[in-house]
């Protein structure tokens, strides 16, 4: 038989087949008639219709008249649809079962797509699923040709479907179609336009999982598999250098990074695909995850199946989930452009990132005590209630005697303290409590957020104000207020056991408003009650104040002789510190410490009330009753601890006191230091003796046993003084059993010691940005979105460390390049035009800048603010022990350098000049103001007035400028003595006529306190630096843009236009680049920003085009289509706001709607077309409204409030000019988009569902 005649009979056998749709009522494997319409059938495409797409149509289970239409495109390429229809998105799902030969069986899913919009799911391209070729003639797809054949699927299934061509039509599918979508959205809506009638309704498109750049994604797995733990840092780190970022195309030519790209694959290829926590599978096992595809190559090979789908016969050998053997061309490297172009022509997207929750918080074994693994949501709860019921188990014994670690212990909390702590609740109090809870903070075990309790304050009030006043009068909770999801968070990548998490626990609101009443009291005694030698949580002290000390004891230990020879410091960590407390220790604590009953009953209500469940993978697990222990995540649970370590504290104190331990004194006239503490962190400063090491031993062990507490010996170490003896070194180690060398390390997170490579010690700074802005890069961000990052996040980033260090020169002039760089280049690693210097930049926006702040000039302004803390709280241990160290005889104002300063005193110092040029003295009595060395004229910056020739000698103080005896100034003397123009500033100054004293203060606030705010204003506007140029236009032009109520990105955009900061003809050639200026719009003028934005023609008609918009919602305000559209010039509001009426009519006219209401928050408007007013000169564009609302089967206009119109108002724009692609694209995060047992299907309906309603998400 010739070639020709096997053709045209294989063409005989299938002609019938083509174009053809079938319903399917029943399915094998599901049990009934199906509960939904299903429709399959092949559409053919191609020149001969030799491409034979095979579809599966589900009409919506809702309203498929009117629901939209979705075309559902899987990815691969060459994956079949069916994923989509059984796995993803549809209305049924296979059942995960032990295959035995039967057809798998097909369970109904709740959270159905179809139950929204009417889906049509493709196989494509040709070889996908059932698609296949009439002829054997070797085809070979491509992006680009795939686009063309979908959309020609497109049109001949709506031709033989007419009646949906109404209905909103959306684009959808995930991974690799994530190119092909795009494109095909543009692609319909070029042929809307060009040629297709009647048009497809196309409103948008929807994306799971979208690839965007291959390359560029492939490219991300190496970062990505280092990240998650996956290779070495060794490994990462050789890649990173010698592939240099690029591991596909570059590495073909590169041996050693081949090599590297080898080993790579050795260590990820037995890792699942689907989850990189599993280990790769056998398909064929139940237990592997991809097992319910082996399920679903069963089901869909299966004769009766493939009869009951009317797939034809023959059509193809064997169906497989996804093909590898499609010819395909790869040939669209990014789909990033279509994006940009579909959105600047107004279709909505939602682009969803679907989370297996089988992800890296996921638990899936664990290793109990015995050293078992165990598997399995149950398994790892009953590891985890042991795990925690025994962490919980008190462990103190009736026998022992636990009180005598009080012996000395003085009563701190006085009998009106105890009033005021146990006073009754305050409505003020109540609600203060309520708005102080996040209101996005995770929920507890009621599943009630901060948001609830806030935004329904008004209507609750009352009852919460009851429930809460019969808590405190009983001293008991009522119900399971108190009952507490316990949340784990793994510490390591990949944790092993129980003690690898973090317990965190997800308290109730209605117990945190109880926690937090009882914290808001507690604050304002803790002052009084508390040693200096704690500065956690304390109002009025400071984690720097700790910082500050441990610093100056350290350096005294490494370059004072005195110290160096015979001192240490012993650096302790505190093993599940919240979790060990003993509830007997902080109730023996707070009677120990004065407080009544009644407080202590509500103290210890909320600690012995409390029950536990753990969370495992998101599910409460069992019920804990603990026994000793605070919570984590409790409001109260800091205040408790830090008053427990009080006792700690006065063990200490009290063996120093005894001689058994001698802390160190740095200084003559500065105050003993023996330990440090600060929450959990504890530092021990002693003489280098085994006394001391016996001593230190003894009193921890002492408070572990009352506690309940333990020391991680691990985790501590002993820092010596640069000249203690080795041997001795060794004796002390052993006994005291710590063997961890200190002094190189860090305290409370910032460097211990500061040697002479300063820019080496801070490099982790310089890091820590970099990573940040370098994550940043591929994030599609707005001029205004990426200033808000900078500012709020890479501009934070250092600001802990510069409160009391300076960071070399260079190395903040490197984080001020690292921002700018990041701003001027969107985030991308190209070189892009810097349009101003750094310091124009950092400029208040007033004042033509953005506000960006200059590192240098910050560190300084963060340093005084220590600085001016020192000054006006001298008290504070950390003064004292300045004062003594540095300046005994005088203030922090007069203080000089010093002998052998540490880095952290000359930093202080830097900090100290910014703080010297902001302080004034405010003339009271004049008495202690000295009359020429003091700042006390009202100046920029404050200063001393000039005397005239030298000083004379009678004048030292403010008062001898005065008549002796009142607070009038001697004017004869002030024209004697001082220059004319300070007489005058003198004379501007109020002075009382009562014999006040002389204050000082900080002259740019209000209050006179100082702030980082005023005091980097004052660092970067004082008279001897370098002027900055003004900006090109006027200062109140810079002012109003910035008042705007506009989008923030437009603000942007007005801001770069009159800054002459953009890519113009002009501009361009001022700075060089360009020679040409020559508009290339019209030709006909120069291109200056003038011209471009108003001159040209082009610019012209935009501006007298109106964009007018409207929004059609059902009768229970659910979104169902909008329009937009281009109106005429017009002079006035009114007429924009009558144009774009009747443009809305006539659109909802059009779409068929018979009942229809207006709505529109213009009152005149409403006026003039209901007749009540009347305007001669709208008469025409009235009648047209009134003509085309008789038309209607019943019709009314209504006037809205502005507040109900604007979240629509505010979702359309300008059509065409205004819109970019962040108007347009929504993302969201959801935890799955399928059925079986690892996803949370669920939550992508949630998203669907608000998204293609118009909602927010």
């Amino acid at each position: 038989m010739s070639l020709t005649l096997k053709l045209l009979l294989l063409l005989l056998v299938f002609s019938h087949h083509a174009d053809s749709g079938s319903i399917v009522k029943f399915l094998p494997g599901f049990e009934g008639p199906l509960p939904f319409e299903l429709e399959t059938g092949y559409i053919g495409v191609g020149e001969e219709e030799e491409l034979q797409l095979f579809y599966y149509f589900i009409k919506s289970e809702n309203n498929p008249q009117e629901d939209p239409l979705l075309i559902w495109m899987t990815g691969g390429p060459g994956c079949s649809s069916v994923n989509g229809f059984l796995y993803e998105i549809g209305p049924l799902t296979i059942k995960i079962e032990a295959y035995d030969g039967n057809i798998p069986s097909l369970v109904p899913t709740t959270y159905s797509w179809t139950k929204l919009a009417n889906i049509l799911f493709l196989d494509q391209p040709v070889g996908s699923g059932f698609s296949y070729k009439r002829t054997p003639i070797t085809d070979k797809s491509s992006d680009t040709l795939e686009v063309v054949r979908v959309h020609e699927f497109l049109r001949k299934w709506l031709d033989k479907h007419p009646e949906f061509f109404s209905n909103p039509f959306y684009v959808a599918g995930d991974s690799y179609s994530g190119k092909i979508v795009p494109a095909l959205v543009q692609k319909i809506s070029e042929e809307n336009y060009r040629c297709c009638k009647p048009p497809i309704n196309l409103q948008g498109y929807v994306l799971g999982n979208p690839v965007t750049n291959i390359v560029e994604e492939l490219n991300n797995r190496i970062p990505y598999a280092h990240g998650m733990a996956l290779i070495s840092d060794e490994l990462y780190e050789a890649m990173k250098k010698i592939c240099k970022g690029n591991y596909v195309f570059g590495a073909s030519r590169n041996t050693e990074c081949l090599k590297l790209i080898e080993k790579f694959h050795k260590c990820t290829d037995n890792i699942h695909v689907y989850n990189i926590l599993l280990s790769y599978c056998d398909m064929t096992s139940p237990d592997c995850l991809t097992y319910k595809f082996l399920l679903l190559s069963y089901w869909a090979n299966d004769k009766r199946v493939q009869d009951a789908l009317q797939v034809n016969k023959g059509s193809i050998e064997e169906w497989v989930r996804c093909s590898g053997t499609i010819l395909y061309n790869k040939n669209m490297n990014s789909s990033l452009p279509y994006h940009i172009n579909n959105s600047n022509q107004g279709y909505r997207s939602l682009i969803y990132n679907k989370l297996i929750r089988l992800a890296r918080n996921r638990i899936l074994a664990i290793e109990d005590e015995d050293g078992l693994i165990q598997r399995g949501d149950v398994a790892i709860g009953n590891t985890a209630t042991t795990y925690f019921t025994k962490l919980f188990q008190s462990t103190r014994q009736p026998t022992e005697d636990y009180v005598q670690v009080f012996d000395g212990f003085q009563k701190r909390v006085t009998d009106e303290m105890n009033t005021e702590l146990t006073r009754p609740v305050t409505e003020d109090e109540v609600r203060h409590a309520i708005f102080d809870i996040g209101p996005d903070r995770a929920p507890g075990p009621d599943g009630i957020t901060g948001a609830f309790y806030q935004q329904f304050w008004p209507d609750i009030k009352e009852e919460i104000l009851s429930e809460i006043t019969l808590i405190f009068q009983r001293g008991a909770f009522q119900g399971p207020t108190n009952h507490t999801n316990i949340c784990l968070i793994p510490k390591p990548d990949v944790p092993k056991s129980m003690s690898d998490f973090r317990p965190i626990a997800l308290c109730n609101v209605s117990y945190k408003i109880i926690s937090k009443i009882l914290v808001g009291r507690l604050k304002k005694v803790l002052p009084g009650i508390i040693s200096n030698t704690q500065a956690a949580f304390i109002p009025g002290r400071h984690i720097m104040d700790n910082v500050i000390i441990a610093h100056e004891m350290l350096h005294s230990l490494k370059r004072r002789k005195r110290w160096a020879k015979s001192y240490m410091t012993v650096k302790t960590d505190i093993s599940k510190a919240y979790d060990r407390m003993e509830w007997q220790f902080i109730k023996d604590t707070m009677m120990q410490m004065g407080f009544n009953d009644t407080w202590i009953g509500w103290i210890m209500m909320c600690v012995e009330t409390v029950t536990f469940s753990t969370l495992v993978n998101g599910v409460p697990t069992g019920t804990i009753i603990p026994h000793r222990g605070i919570r984590q995540g409790d409001p109260l649970s800091p205040y408790i601890f830090i008053l427990c370590a009080e006792v700690l504290s006065h063990l200490f104190t009290r063996a120093a006191a005894s001689k058994q331990l001698k802390g160190m004194k740095i200084s003559h006239t500065g105050p003993t230091v023996n330990h440090l503490l600060f929450a959990d962190d504890a530092l021990f400063f002693c003489h280098a003796h085994q006394l001391s090491c016996t001593t230190i031993l003894r009193l921890l062990s002492e408070y572990e046993r009352v506690s309940g507490q333990a020391i991680n010996l691990s985790k501590s170490a002993i820092t010596f003084g640069a000249k203690v003896r080795d041997d001795i070194k060794s004796r002390l180690r052993h006994i005291l059993n710590i063997h961890n060398d200190g002094g190189c390390g860090k305290y409370l997170g910032l460097p211990e010691s500061i040697g002479r490579k300063k820019k080496e010690i801070f490099q982790s700074v310089l890091d820590k940005v970099k990573q940040r802005t370098r994550s940043w890069s591929h994030r599609y961000l707005s001029e205004a979105g990426r200033e808000v990052l900078l500012k709020t996040v890479a501009l934070a980033l250092p600001v802990y460390t510069m409160n009391c260090f300076k960071l070399p020169k260079g190395t903040c002039a490197e984080l001020n390049t690292i921002i700018a760089n990041d701003w001027w280049s969107k985030g991308s690693d190209k070189r892009s035009v810097h349009w101003f210097s750094w310091k124009r930049m950092g400029l208040p926006k007033k004042e033509g800048g953005l506000g960006f702040r200059d590192i240098e000039n910050f560190n300084l302004a963060l340093l005084g603010k220590q600085v001016h803390r020192l000054f006006t709280n001298p008290s504070s241990l950390v003064a004292q022990l300045l004062k003594g160290r540095y300046f005994p005889a005088t203030n922090i104002m007069e203080a000089g350098n010093g002998s052998k300063p540490s880095y952290i005193w000359r930093s202080l110092l830097d900090g100290r000049e910014l703080v010297k040029k902001g302080l004034r003295c405010l003339v009271g009595d004049g008495a202690n103001i000295r009359a020429f060395q003091d700042n006390w004229l009202d100046t920029h910056p404050p200063r001393s007035p000039r005397p005239i020739s030298d000083i004379p000698t009678n004048i030292q103080l403010v008062k001898d400028l005065m008549l002796r005896g009142t607070n009038r100034w001697n004017m004869e003397l002030l024209s004697q003595t001082i220059h004319a123009a300070d007489v005058q500033e003198i004379l501007k100054l109020p002075v009382s006529s009562s014999q006040l004293h002389d204050l000082i203060g900080w002259n740019y606030t209000k209050d006179g306190m100082y702030t980082v705010r005023s005091g980097y204003w004052l660092s970067t506007h004082l008279p001897d630096q370098i002027p900055i140029p003004p900006p090109s236009r006027n200062q109140h032009i810079n002012e109003a843009i910035w008042k705007l109520q506009t989008a923030p990105k437009l603000r942007h955009f007005c801001w770069r236009i009159i800054s002459q900061a953009m890519p113009i003809g002009s501009i361009l050639q001022r700075r060089g680049i360009a020679q040409s200026i020559q508009c290339r719009r019209c030709g006909d003028a120069d291109e200056t920003p003038d011209h471009l934005f108003f001159g040209c023609e082009y610019a012209k008609q935009i501006w007298e085009d109106v964009g007018m918009a409207w929004v059609i919602r059902d009768s229970h305000g659910f979104y169902k289509e909008a329009g937009s559209g281009i109106g005429t010039s017009c002079t006035t509001v009114l007429e924009a706001e009558l144009q774009a009426l009747l443009m809305a009519v006539i659109y909802a006219w059009s779409k068929g709607y018979e009942r229809i209401i207006f709505e529109g928050d213009n009152i005149t408007v409403y006026n003039l077309v209901t007749g009540e007013d009347l305007q001669f000169g709208l008469f025409n564009r009235l009648s047209e409204i009134r003509h085309w609302l008789n038309k209607f089967r019943e019709a009314d206009i209504r006037w809205v409030h502005r507040e109900s119109n604007k979240t629509l108002a505010n979702k359309k724009s300008n059509p065409g000019y205004t819109r970019t692609y962040a108007n347009k694209m929504t993302f969201a995060t959801v935890k799955g988009g399928g059925h079986t047992a690892e996803y949370k299907p669920n939550e992508s309906f949630i998203m669907f569902q608000r998204w293609i309603s118009g909602q927010p998400l």
